[in-house]
């Protein structure tokens, strides 16, 4: 009964032991359950930690490179504005200066269409004056011819012409050489008063002079057609006479014999002093002849030289304009050279903030390799990926960057194309100073603008290297951060591999009971049927 007892009792403890192994393996199950979902969620926790600081350091490299990229593409475009403002203001001064050119080449143009104007209405002038004193002088010579044929004619008829007539004859030709005279005075007084009013009205309009010209010739005509109608009259009249005293010849003749060789002596006294008088005013008309064509001699000098002073200011302004193209070319080839060092500065700049800014990602970058090398496979492929994103970023942006360069040398042989057409403009112009001071000034605000741009650019360098001041700053505190993360995932890994090892020897423990426990069976059959039984 004690043996069954104890056999009952052994049973039931192995029953109890085998229990307490089973509840162990469920504890123990669990633990490794609990366990494996602590690690799953720590790698969870970790690749999204590692993802969100991927995300991050990816997001900050293209803040980084927008930013430069930005910055690039803002300088670019402010140089490309200044200069294509620079261009455009250069145009407009052409385009000034040339149009102010044009004005002074049109007023001198009309000047001297003025001047060849005047030239023409004064040899017109002269030419109309050379033509009167010709119808003068030809009118004069007949009046001579008229002179000497009726001189002819009353020496013919003086034989058979009785005093009276010849007195009268004589007092006609005293009245008409008087008349003559008169004519001549007034002839040569209406020249007068011609050159007068040639002189005042020099500008004065060639159908008006023409119209003179004719109204003179009508005159002229009239007055020749009186002289005729007189004459005619006049021989009518001594044909009448003739007639009247041919009776009275015979008996006049011994006393017209007489008288008429008193009034031949008086006769030939009065026609020389007629021909002194004469030759007095033909010396007089030759001498008013001289002076006028000494006055249009001086005329034509003064009117040479004016056009030879003109020539020669034409000249001198000319080589001014060729003078001050040359210091406008030479102001615009130090601004060029200024704009382009300037902006060979700017890109060395930008290359140097992109080649430092590579520099540190790189630098960066393979930290980062370093510190997630004992990260699993999956991570370090995200992380390949990741890396062949920037290094496919860096590509573009070099990539951008040579077509930027291509584009700013597409601009500066546009740029090239437009001076050349500018300065062959500019060769046919005449500029003036208030155009060189103009551009002097645009000059002297496009360097205060070039300053101000250089003083932008370093505030602009000054605030990224403090932005990249902080950007280090903040990845060492991630690092940092990183660092703190790491040991303590070191803790729970060495906690839980020391909850590994506790389980792994309650294990050994269990096996070594069990083991006991067959032996025990082994050594005691009669125990298994029981404890099939129990296990049953």
């Amino acid at each position: 009964m004690q043996q069954q007892q104890q056999q009952l009792q052994q049973q039931m403890q192995q029953q109890q032991m085998q229990q307490q192994l089973q509840q162990q393996q469920q504890q123990q199950q669990q633990q490794q359950l609990q366990q494996q979902q602590q690690q799953q969620q720590l790698q969870q926790q970790m690749q999204q930690q590692a993802q969100q600081k991927e995300q991050q350091m990816q997001q900050e490299l293209q803040k980084q490179q927008q930013m430069l990229q930005q910055q690039a593409q803002q300088q670019l475009q402010q140089q490309q504005q200044a200069a294509q403002q620079a261009i455009l203001a250069a145009q407009q001064e052409a385009a000034a200066a040339k149009a102010q050119a044009d004005l002074i080449m049109r007023e001198k143009q009309q000047e001297m269409e003025r001047a060849k104007a005047e030239l023409e209405a004064k040899q017109k002038e002269i030419m109309m004056q050379q033509k009167k004193l010709q119808e003068e002088e030809e009118q004069r010579r007949l009046l001579k011819e008229q002179e000497e044929k009726k001189r002819k004619e009353i020496e013919a008829m003086q034989s058979i012409k009785a005093a009276e007539l010849l007195a009268a004859e004589l007092s006609l030709r005293e009245d008409e050489m008087q008349r003559k005279e008169q004519f001549y005075r007034e002839q040569a007084a209406k020249r007068k008063e011609i050159a007068e009013e040639a002189e005042k009205k020099r500008i004065q309009l060639e159908l008006e002079k023409k119209s003179a010209i004719e109204m003179e010739k009508v005159r002229i005509m009239r007055e020749k057609e009186e002289q005729e109608k007189f004459l005619q009259q006049q021989l009518l009249e001594i044909e009448n006479q003739k007639k009247l005293n041919e009776a009275e010849l015979a008996a006049a003749r011994s006393k017209q014999e007489q008288e008429l060789k008193r009034i031949k002596t008086k006769t030939e006294k009065q026609q020389q002093k007629k021909r002194q008088e004469n030759l007095k005013k033909d010396a007089e008309i030759k001498q008013k002849e001289a002076e006028f064509l000494a006055l249009k001699q001086r005329e034509e000098e003064e009117l040479r030289r004016r056009m030879q002073q003109l020539d020669e200011d034409r000249l001198k302004a000319e080589e001014e304009s060729r003078r001050r193209e040359a210091a406008f070319n030479e102001e615009k080839r130090r601004a060029q050279a200024a704009l382009e060092e300037e902006q060979r500065k700017v890109r060395e700049e930008i290359r140097q903030l992109q080649e430092n800014a590579r520099l540190k990602l790189e630098q960066e970058r393979i930290e980062h390799e370093k510190r997630l090398a004992m990260m699993d496979q999956a991570q370090r492929e995200e992380f390949e990926r990741v890396e062949r994103a920037l290094v496919d970023r860096e590509m573009k942006l070099s990539h951008q960057e040579v077509e930027q360069q291509q584009q700013l040398e597409l601009l500066q042989i546009q740029e090239e194309d437009l001076r050349i057409k500018e300065e062959t403009r500019l060769k046919e112009l005449a500029e003036k100073e208030s155009s060189i001071r103009v551009l002097e000034e645009s000059l002297k605000d496009f360097e205060t603008g070039v300053k101000k741009k250089e003083q932008h650019l370093l505030e602009e360098n000054k605030k990224q290297l403090a932005e990249l001041q902080k950007q280090t700053e903040n990845l060492k505190k991630q690092e940092q951060r990183l660092m703190q993360e790491r040991l303590e995932t070191n803790k729970k890994r060495e906690a839980i591999e020391a909850k590994d090892r506790e389980i792994t020897e309650e294990k050994a423990k269990v096996a070594h009971t069990k083991n006991n426990l067959l032996g025990k069976e082994n050594e005691n059959p009669t125990l298994k049927p029981q404890k099939s039984k129990a296990m049953k």
